[in-house]
């Protein structure tokens, strides 16, 4: 059974704050024309013609034309490019802007190609040309870029706003939240993290060892602590607020994740997960599984109320078999097994290798009938695509890719 978990660094828009998807007859003849379509970001969704992307809006319109070459196997092709994505080319709108890439080098090989990276608003218009080595996504209306003679923050106009020349620059994905953007001063056998603000002043010293992006009003931060114990992860872990101040502490070798619906995950080993509350206390023990399909360190966030945790159930070890449920924050686990975190009050869920989707409650709203997709499809995994955002998820059916909405409505025919 394949199992689907959404990337903890990135956070789905409130689908409240986007125009939702009606499927109405004009937006099935503008959908069916596409070979692939994916799941709406921030109001429009990346769709794949005759081997290119481009972006459509909530009506189906295509507002970026489908230019940008699907040129690579996007299955073999899983190296890290900074902030190149595993599918290549196509990134999600984030922030109204997207980031877009051109191949530069003309190489064949993936591993021998160079990326220049632009911006393009929802218009279509290309803001920021192809100058960029690096180019994160906007993200409270900033994004993070590099290359030669810029390393920084620029605006959505392009200008550059904030000079982080002085911090590490080699990988790095700075971006703002609540904010704040952590930065790295020195390097690997050195580095420190601290935190600026949208003004580039460090209002946070770089004084940590490790750091992560704010969520909800607060920040993971690590200080390393030699000891004889064989922590998996020698550090003490503290939540600080957005002036810097330390909320409260965890035990050492406890790992945790970001705050998502006043919930983050904690680990000291990446197979046994629990979660605290935002005053640290361990509300739901360390005995629930994550998934090896997705990785280890990938691991499901609370959504709406809910968590998809994972127990294995008889023998131990290589025979025992894992289940996937839904825990609330009350500590009730369902009877029925899912597939998926919950979205838009629905659950992805499966019965004889088809896909549909559950309410919490365990009703089958929308009947098991969308095809298994290979994780790699774009790169991704599957629940990039089966997930409900802005009113509809986009899934496969007979071959065929389209969107299904919250009441069953298709674009199939």
């Amino acid at each position: 059974m394949k199992r689907f978990f959404v990337y903890t660094g990135i956070l789905v828009l409130a689908a409240q704050a986007q125009a939702q998807v009606r499927i109405t007859p004009e937006f099935k003849a503008a959908v069916a024309k596409y070979d692939i379509v994916q799941t709406f970001h921030n109001g429009y969704a990346a769709v794949c013609r005759n081997g290119k992307w481009g972006y459509i809006d909530s009506t189906g319109t295509e507002v970026i034309p489908c230019f940008i070459p699907r040129k690579y196997d996007v299955c073999t092709d899983r190296q890290d490019y900074g902030f190149y994505r595993d599918n290549g080319y196509v990134r999600d709108f984030a922030d109204g802007m997207v980031a877009v890439a051109k191949e530069v080098s003309g190489a064949q090989q993936s591993y021998d190609r160079q990326l220049k990276w632009g911006y393009m608003d929802a218009t279509g218009r290309q803001v920021v040309d192809y100058i960029y080595d690096e180019a994160a996504d906007f993200s409270e209306g900033l994004a993070y870029v590099y290359n030669d003679t810029c390393c920084g923050f620029i605006d959505k106009t392009g200008a550059k706003v904030i000079d982080a020349s002085r911090y590490a620059a080699d990988g790095a994905i700075y971006s703002f939240h609540n904010g704040l953007a952590y930065v790295m001063k020195g390097d690997d056998n050195g580095a420190k993290y601290g935190y600026i603000d949208r003004k580039g002043n460090e209002v946070v010293p770089c004084i940590y060892d490790e750091a992560h992006d704010f969520a909800q009003g607060l920040a993971a931060v690590a200080v390393y602590k030699e000891d004889d114990n064989d922590d998996m992860f020698p550090y003490v872990y503290s939540f600080i607020d957005t002036k810097g101040n330390k909320q409260f502490s965890l035990k050492q070798g406890i790992k945790p994740g970001q705050f998502h619906d006043g919930m983050a995950w904690v680990t000291a080993d990446e197979r046994q997960f629990g979660f605290i509350d935002t005053t640290g206390a361990e509300t739901i023990a360390r005995h629930y599984a994550t998934d090896e399909v997705a990785m280890t360190r990938f691991v499901s966030d609370f959504s709406e109320g809910y968590v998809m945790v994972g127990q294995e159930t008889g023998a131990a070890g290589d025979t025992a078999t894992r289940v996937y449920r839904l825990l609330s924050k009350q500590q009730v686990l369902s009877p029925f097994a899912v597939d998926g975190n919950v979205h838009q009050g629905l659950a992805l869920n499966d019965k004889g290798g088809k896909f549909g989707f559950v309410d919490p409650e365990g009703k089958q709203v929308i009947p098991c009938q969308f095809d298994y997709t290979q994780p790699c499809v774009t790169g991704e995994l599957l629940n990039a695509s089966y997930v409900f955002n802005q009113g509809v998820a986009a899934v496969r059916k007979g071959g065929k890719w389209g969107y299904v909405d919250l009441q069953g409505n298709t674009t199939f025919k």
